[in-house]
């Protein structure tokens, strides 16, 4: 997916009931080139599609019935992110597989398991 430099990091989730063929080939050629992402593959009678806000694109996803989930997907991302933080702080060398750990954590922790 191409971004504006103005928009690259808010990014938003519309949902598509694909009621044809014709509406999941639409967006299926979308995504081909390279102008949204799919989220979903459709198999429930709908598709999460990533797309910038202000997108040309925008109306044939309403067109097509299209509903936004999130507006800014990045913001709830922060959001839960902080909130994940937050929770139950672990002691250091402590490992849960439900809460939030930076990458250097989870590689020691692998790494530790590779050794037992």
């Amino acid at each position: 997916m191409t971004f504006s430099s103005q928009n690259q990091f808010i990014l938003q989730i519309i949902r598509v009931p694909l009621t044809s063929q014709d509406a999941l080939d639409s967006i299926s050629s979308l995504e081909s080139k390279g102008e949204v992402d799919l989220l979903s593959d459709g198999k429930a009678g709908y598709v999460d599609v990533l797309i910038p806000p202000r997108s040309p694109h925008s109306r044939l996803l309403s067109a097509l019935g299209g509903v936004v989930l999130s507006r800014d997907v990045g913001k709830k991302v922060k959001e839960e992110r902080g909130s994940l933080l937050k929770s139950s702080p672990l002691k250091q060398g402590d490992f849960s597989y439900d809460t939030y750990h930076d990458l250097e954590t989870m590689y020691a922790h692998l790494e530790a398991l590779a050794i037992k």
